[in-house]
């Protein structure tokens, strides 16, 4: 497959494949990605996560102590993989 062809299948300009092809380029648009990857029988996944900014030590409510005992004694006695 030429970058002309490829151009020609995906309804862009052969620059902006040249850009998709570019590892070093920075202003690739995700659907010039999604149009080139799809033409090229593969998919492009985007997976959004939050952040964790800080971490807080927060106390269980006292109700929960023994289950949470019991849960770690159960944990405990589970073969290291």
């Amino acid at each position: 497959m030429t970058v002309a062809s490829l151009a020609r299948d995906t309804g862009t300009s052969r620059t902006a494949i040249r850009r998709v092809l570019d590892a070093a380029n920075t202003s690739l648009t995700l659907h010039t990605l999604v149009r080139t990857a799809h033409r090229l029988g593969l998919r492009v996944r985007l997976s959004l996560e939050p952040s964790i900014d800080r971490l807080e030590v927060v106390s269980p409510p006292p109700a929960l102590t023994p289950l949470l005992a019991t849960l770690a004694t159960t944990l405990d006695r589970l073969p290291a993989r």
